[in-house]
Protein backbone atom coordinates (compact mmCIF):
# COMPACT_ATOMS: atom_id res chain seq x y z
CA UNK A 1 0.00 0.00 0.00
CA UNK A 2 1.28 3.50 -0.90
CA UNK A 3 2.12 5.76 2.06
CA UNK A 4 2.42 9.45 1.06
CA UNK A 5 4.11 10.31 4.35
CA UNK A 6 7.12 8.15 3.48
CA UNK A 7 7.55 10.10 0.24
CA UNK A 8 7.24 13.41 2.08
CA UNK A 9 9.77 12.33 4.72
CA UNK A 10 12.20 11.17 2.06
CA UNK A 11 11.94 14.44 0.14
CA UNK A 12 12.30 16.51 3.31
CA UNK A 13 15.44 14.58 4.23
CA UNK A 14 16.90 15.27 0.78
CA UNK A 15 16.05 18.97 1.06
CA UNK A 16 17.59 19.15 4.54
CA UNK A 17 20.85 17.56 3.39
CA UNK A 18 21.02 19.90 0.37
CA UNK A 19 20.47 22.94 2.58
CA UNK A 20 23.19 21.81 4.99
CA UNK A 21 25.60 21.31 2.08
CA UNK A 22 24.81 24.80 0.79
CA UNK A 23 25.20 26.33 4.24
CA UNK A 24 28.61 24.77 4.89
CA UNK A 25 29.83 25.51 1.37
CA UNK A 26 28.87 29.19 1.66
CA UNK A 27 30.62 29.52 5.03
CA UNK A 28 33.87 28.25 3.56
CA UNK A 29 33.61 30.64 0.61
CA UNK A 30 32.77 33.56 2.91
CA UNK A 31 35.85 32.94 5.07
CA UNK A 32 38.15 32.57 2.04
CA UNK A 33 36.89 35.81 0.45
CA UNK A 34 36.85 37.82 3.65
CA UNK A 35 38.76 41.13 3.54
CA UNK A 36 38.14 42.23 7.15
CA UNK A 37 37.92 40.24 10.37
CA UNK A 38 36.45 40.99 13.78
CA UNK A 39 38.88 40.89 16.69
CA UNK A 40 37.65 37.41 17.61
CA UNK A 41 38.09 36.13 14.05
CA UNK A 42 41.55 37.72 13.84
CA UNK A 43 42.50 36.06 17.13
CA UNK A 44 41.38 32.70 15.73
CA UNK A 45 43.42 33.26 12.54
CA UNK A 46 46.53 34.13 14.57
CA UNK A 47 45.89 31.49 17.25
CA UNK A 48 46.01 34.05 20.03
CA UNK A 49 43.62 35.81 22.40
CA UNK A 50 41.49 38.91 21.79
CA UNK A 51 43.54 40.90 24.35
CA UNK A 52 46.65 40.00 22.31
CA UNK A 53 44.92 41.46 19.22
CA UNK A 54 44.30 44.65 21.22
CA UNK A 55 47.98 44.72 22.21
CA UNK A 56 49.12 44.25 18.60
CA UNK A 57 46.85 47.14 17.55
CA UNK A 58 48.23 49.37 20.34
CA UNK A 59 51.79 48.53 19.29
CA UNK A 60 50.96 49.50 15.72
CA UNK A 61 51.74 46.01 14.43
CA UNK A 62 48.15 45.43 13.36
CA UNK A 63 45.92 47.90 11.54
CA UNK A 64 42.29 48.46 12.41
CA UNK A 65 39.27 49.92 10.67
CA UNK A 66 36.42 51.32 12.75
CA UNK A 67 32.91 50.94 11.39
CA UNK A 68 30.71 52.65 13.94
CA UNK A 69 31.49 50.97 17.23
CA UNK A 70 32.84 47.83 15.54
CA UNK A 71 36.59 47.33 15.07
CA UNK A 72 37.63 45.34 12.01
CA UNK A 73 41.07 44.03 11.15
CA UNK A 74 42.13 44.04 7.46
CA UNK A 75 43.30 40.73 6.01
CA UNK A 76 46.62 42.30 4.95
CA UNK A 77 47.57 42.98 8.56
CA UNK A 78 46.93 39.39 9.57
CA UNK A 79 48.86 38.07 6.58
CA UNK A 80 51.76 40.44 7.36
CA UNK A 81 52.02 39.13 10.92
CA UNK A 82 51.81 35.53 9.75
CA UNK A 83 54.49 36.06 7.10
CA UNK A 84 56.83 37.84 9.51
CA UNK A 85 58.60 35.04 11.33
CA UNK A 86 59.10 37.08 14.51
CA UNK A 87 55.48 38.24 14.45
CA UNK A 88 54.14 34.77 13.76
CA UNK A 89 56.06 33.33 16.71
CA UNK A 90 54.92 36.18 18.93
CA UNK A 91 51.26 35.83 17.94
CA UNK A 92 51.22 32.06 18.26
Amino acid sequence: MYNPFETINSRLSNIESLLLDLKHGNEQIAIADKEHFTKREAAAELSCSVPMIDKLIQQGRLDKVKVGAKVLIPREGIERILSNKKGANYAK
